[in-house]
């Protein structure tokens, strides 16, 4: 299905340094919080307690309204530093942190704040525990990297593998062939990281793992239960040093982390409730429950606190996302149906289609912007995969070279970018139309020229390449073997050894890049030579001792 939607200019920003904000007159107030207001946001003005919740759909202004409320209270005389208006990405917080700096500004005034406005919750969640540190006299908080992690995980593995039965974690024998694969440690790490959202320890995994005959579940609880005291006693080493830091974390253990140390410092939570009066949620319907459990924390004591999300947007369930707080009917609501993205068409097609999903919610009925123009919709049926990328791309064109619309103004929607996006890029491509992906980011370790890399150090680490490292060198970057010239190098490999019975390759792989074996054809002897020369290279580097 495609879609043509007549847009406005996209808003765009003023940048300016987050330390600067700006004191507002009486005259100003109403300037500003007049502005593009919706039906029952006296709820929100300055003097108002309690907790409000902000629903709407997408593009419906829900972050624009927290703009808006923060900006009418700082006018109306509210301490800067009383503000806090938590996000769900680090990109949305410099956009919300710009405009709102940009709103004061453009009303006069000066001042300076040393606090931001705007934080992600794992940002905020980071600065409560420095600041925890720093009233314990602690070492500041440091945060695990991801490859990191992922570099302990995959160590603690292998000795697992290498005890086999008799590893304390005792993983089930089925899962021994997997203990050394990429896959199962990104698998594991992420297990763990959700059971830290979601408030599961250790302990309680096992239990759970116990209860539905789950052996895969208790192994996983024992291993994250050794991976724990792994990291107490890596940061328990040299803590007298001034460069010292407290157990490095995780991120999805920071709001957990946070949480005790509000619970065990009740000054500290004190302090944090008496500085913040207004209290701003946006994406609500991302939050974990731990990240919840926060707000509520925050919330309780908080002159004013704005929940805003659309709980028919809480896409990341599979990561712990809950949109509970959206859903407490106890609190009042404020519903916004406006779209300010869609054209009235569009809009129509879209709350046709929410109506059909299951339960009730009156955010599903959108208006569109009769200013965007009537925009229209379309629906086509293709009979095969090259069809449909061929309609694509001659939709684009005709956008582009009939109508006018520029390449950067146009996008395409896909279920999934590794199983469709990849093929539809190539075929866009080929029809001359410019492609710009944006899926899903690559660990760097598991970039190919950077996994190369690494297996290179491996083994030059090691003192000689072992046969996944071999072959995984030869059908990277570095040896650019291919499916088909890989079968005939195996079998070149075997007629030039001839053993009876026949060696595995990954002997025979090893064997030829340390001494090429008479006989090869040039086109096989190719790839060896450049993994060949490639650890040698290493080797002599790191015999010479540079870098």
């Amino acid at each position: 299905a495609t879609c043509r939607v007549a847009r406005s200019n996209p808003l765009r920003y003023l940048s300016v340094p987050s330390g600067v904000m700006l004191s507002m007159t009486a005259r100003h107030i109403e300037h500003l919080g007049r502005q593009h207001r919706p039906t029952g946001t006296a709820l929100l003005e300055r003097g108002r307690g309690g907790v409000v919740r902000v629903l709407g759909g997408p593009g419906t202004g829900k972050s624009s309204l927290l703009v808006n409320t923060a900006v009418e209270h700082i006018a109306a005389g509210a301490d800067p530093e009383s503000v806090l208006l938590l996000t769900g990405s680090a990109r949305l917080r410099v956009q919300v942190r710009a405009e709102i700096t940009a709103r004061l500004l453009g009303a006069g005034g000066s001042g300076v704040v040393r606090e931001p406005l705007v934080r992600t919750v794992h940002s905020y969640a980071f600065a409560l525990l420095r600041l925890a540190a720093q009233r314990n006299g602690d070492p500041p908080p440091r945060l695990v990297t991801s490859a990191e992690q992922d570099g302990i995980v995959r160590e603690l593995l292998a000795g697992d593998l290498e005890d086999g039965p008799n590893s304390s974690v005792g993983w089930p024998e089925q899962l021994w062939p997997a203990l050394s694969t990429a896959g199962f440690a990104t698998e594991l790490r992420d297990l763990m990281a959700r059971c830290t959202e979601r408030g599961v320890d250790p302990l309680a995994l096992q239990r759970l793992g116990r209860s539905a005959r789950r052996p895969e579940w208790v192994a996983a609880g024992r291993f994250a239960q050794a991976y724990e005291q792994i990291m107490l006693l890596r940061s328990a080493v040299g803590m007298a040093a001034p460069q010292a830091t407290i157990p490095a974390l995780g991120a999805a253990e920071l709001v957990g982390a946070a949480l005790e140390a509000l619970g065990a410092d009740v000054d500290l939570l004190a302090a944090e409730r008496g500085r913040i009066s207004l209290l701003l949620v946006d994406d609500g319907q991302h939050l974990d429950p731990q990240a919840a459990r926060l707000v509520r924390v925050l919330a309780a004591r908080a002159g004013l606190t704005v929940i805003a999300g659309d709980p028919d947007q809480s896409v990341f369930g599979y990561r712990g996302a809950d949109p509970e707080l959206l859903r407490d009917d106890t609190h009042p609501a404020i519903t916004l149906n406006q779209s300010h993205r869609c054209a009235p068409t569009v809009a129509s097609a879209i709350s046709g289609v929410a109506q059909r999903l299951p339960g009730v919610a009156a955010t599903r009925e959108l208006v569109g912007n009769a200013d965007a123009g009537e925009g229209s919709v379309s629906v086509r049926l293709a009979a095969s995969v090259h069809a449909e990328n061929t309609y694509i791309a001659d939709a684009l064109r005709r956008a582009h070279l009939v109508d006018g619309i520029a390449w950067s103004e146009m996008a395409v929607i896909v279920r999934s970018v590794p199983r469709v996006g990849t093929a539809l890029a190539r075929a866009l491509q080929a029809a001359g139309v410019p492609v710009r992906s944006t899926g899903p980011e690559v660990v760097l370790a598991q970039q190919p020229a950077v996994a190369a890399l690494l297996t290179v150090l491996a083994a030059t680490a090691a003192g000689d390449v072992n046969d996944d490292g071999a072959l995984a060198l030869l059908t990277g970057p570095i040896g650019r073997v291919d499916p088909v010239a890989l079968r005939q190098l195996r079998r070149a490999l075997r007629r030039a050894d001839g053993s009876t019975p026949p060696r595995s390759f990954g002997d025979l792989l090893v064997g030829a890049i340390d001494r090429e074996p008479a006989g090869l054809f040039a086109e096989h002897a190719k790839p060896l030579r450049r993994l060949r020369s490639v650890l040698t290279a290493a080797r002599r580097s790191a015999d010479s001792g540079a870098d």
